[in-house]
């Protein structure tokens, strides 16, 4: 509990803010992120505040650890924000700043700090003496990366997204200690060799850059996690990084990848696979060797068929499948025993094999848009479903094993050639709680 002193020293701070309405003070001492310790301040959140300036006596709060500014309109900060000696964390993202003050560099025990989205031209190179750092967000801004950055030995994230960069800035190579870069929406077209320094380096965002090869470089650095290469311009997965066996997700969307080579399957731990969006038309065998996968996203893609092997996928959860050319489905899908969600809208099935009875778990089932003229009683052995789509297909009529399906919420049947008689199964279903659409102009005139 905040004594009555520290609250009026507090309010009075906020009222030289320009926070004059109680309910702003409110908001602000309220914040999870404004904490007291024996009544003293050592977190404040003034972030979303709109205000317009920092007063000078902020260095009041002298055992302050934590201060968050982000969203204001602030254009300046005063020299005395160098007196706050035990800040570990300032968040300055999304004001107006062009500098920082030269009295900045003695929060030497600053360890994160997030100056994204400001007006920066040039890098505020007072952050060079805050050995301490290991998260510094530089997003949003407009500037090279100076040599003294190397100094910066802690370092173990790095966000620089769309930050102008046509190739890597030389000195990130030197931070050894790197477990996260951010480099996506940039223009960088290669990685050099030195990038295989970063050995610790467990994630690395470079999406929707200028890609149009996977860097072979990346293949040496053993201690990956996640790679993401969303929005280039790749044509073919690189043999290189099958060699990333700690790799746990991959992400490939929105590229002009042709096919997913056999290889593929030496990366055992991989947990998600991103491929859509690209021109994939054959699944190898070989994807089916990835047991620990949870998650495959292959719409919008070309794909004809599913491979038998398919329920090797003992761990999958999510199958997202929509708009391609399938036009069947091989019976062992039903045992993708862990599966929760499958998409399978927008393709060109005429029937679902009736080992979808052994899908329990599945809680969403889109069959939205394909061809089917006959809904199979199993679907009612489905009890996990929540939310089935049905709509845009050629269903005259549907099964009453829907009534089986207690957990379903919601139904979607519209753009079928349903029959008058449907209209007592939809109604019982609205009846037991289920949101049913239907947008057939002719219900109950049929």
């Amino acid at each position: 509990m905040i004594s009555r002193n520290e609250r009026s020293i507090l309010s009075g701070f906020l009222e030289e803010l320009g926070l004059e309405r109680e309910t702003q003070i409110e908001r602000v001492l309220a914040s999870a992120k404004t904490r007291f310790v024996n009544d003293i301040v050592v977190s404040l959140d003034l972030s979303w505040c709109e205000i317009d300036h920092l007063p000078p006596n902020v260095d009041q709060f002298k055992f302050l650890e934590r201060l968050d500014l982000r969203y204001n309109h602030l254009r300046d900060l005063p020299e005395t924000i160098g007196n706050l000696k035990l800040l570990r964390r300032l968040d300055l993202r999304g004001n107006c700043l062009t500098s920082l003050p030269s009295s900045f560099q003695a929060l030497r025990e600053l360890e994160k700090l997030d100056i994204r989205e400001n007006r920066f031209a040039a890098f505020p190179e007072c952050t060079c003496l805050m050995f301490k750092l290991d998260e510094l967000k530089l997003s949003y801004n407009q500037f090279t990366i100076p040599s003294c950055m190397k100094e910066l030995k802690r370092l173990r994230s790095l966000l620089l997204k769309r930050m102008g960069f046509t190739k890597l800035p030389g000195t990130i190579v030197s931070l050894q200690r790197l477990r996260e870069l951010d480099l996506s929406n940039n223009h960088i077209d290669s990685l050099p060799s030195a990038f295989e320094d970063l050995n610790h380096l467990r994630i690395i965002n470079l999406q929707k850059n200028r890609f149009i090869k996977v860097p072979p470089v990346l293949g040496k650095i053993n201690s990956l996690r996640r790679l993401d290469f969303r929005g280039n311009s790749i044509e073919a997965i690189d043999e290189s990084i099958y060699n990333l066996d700690k790799l746990e997700r991959i992400d490939f969307v929105s590229n002009n990848i042709t096919e997913i080579p056999p290889g593929i399957s030496a990366m055992k731990n991989l947990h998600r696979l991103g491929l859509y969006d690209n021109k994939i038309s054959i699944l190898p065998r070989e994807i089916c060797d990835l047991r620990k996968l949870e998650k495959i996203e292959l719409q919008f893609n070309q794909i004809v068929s599913i491979p038998p092997s398919i329920d090797k996928l003992e761990a999958l959860e999510e199958l997202v499948l929509n708009s391609n050319s399938l036009d069947e489905l091989p019976r062992s899908i039903g045992g993708l025993n862990s599966l929760k969600l499958l998409y399978l809208h927008d393709n060109n099935l005429t029937c679902i094999p009736d080992t979808f009875k052994n899908l329990t778990k599945v809680r969403d089932l889109w069959l939205n848009g394909n061809q089917l003229d006959e809904l199979p009683r199993v679907i009612g052995s489905m009890t996990g479903l929540e939310r089935l789509n049905l709509a845009n297909n050629r269903l005259e009529s549907l099964s009453y094993s829907l009534l089986d399906l207690h957990n379903l919420k919601f139904l979607m049947v519209g753009d079928n050639p349903l029959e008058r008689q449907a209209n007592d199964l939809l109604e019982q279903l609205s009846a037991k709680g289920c949101e049913v659409t239907d947008d057939r102009s002719r219900r109950g005139n049929n």
